[in-house]
């Protein structure tokens, strides 16, 4: 298992998020795996520009934002990919689509 490298606060996540995790069993599995490798600092599938950006972020207090690609499967929601978010003082992070922005 990884290690976590900061505090990512309360859970939270869109309705959107939420109504594909009770359809799609598969989903749920990505996403908290996808919330294990943010809190890990692995970006997911962020250029390396917004990797660094993230890299800063944890040094400078700043909000931190990933995306993890979803594979194209009958197991998962008709949607391209996720975001986690986590806010500046690392009191909420919110796994959310990229259209609930």
């Amino acid at each position: 298992m990884k290690t976590t490298v900061f505090e990512t606060g309360q859970l939270c996540t869109t309705i959107g998020i939420y109504n594909a995790m009770k359809d799609y069993p598969q989903f749920a599995i990505f996403c908290q795996n996808a919330l294990n490798k943010h809190k890990s600092q692995d970006w997911g599938d962020l250029g390396e520009e917004d990797k660094e950006i993230n890299n800063e972020s944890l040094k400078n207090d700043e909000r931190i934002l990933s995306r993890y690609d979803l594979p194209n499967n009958s197991n998962f929601p008709d949607q391209e990919k996720i975001y986690i978010i986590t806010e500046w003082n690392r009191s909420l992070t919110t796994i959310l689509f990229p259209s609930e922005y």
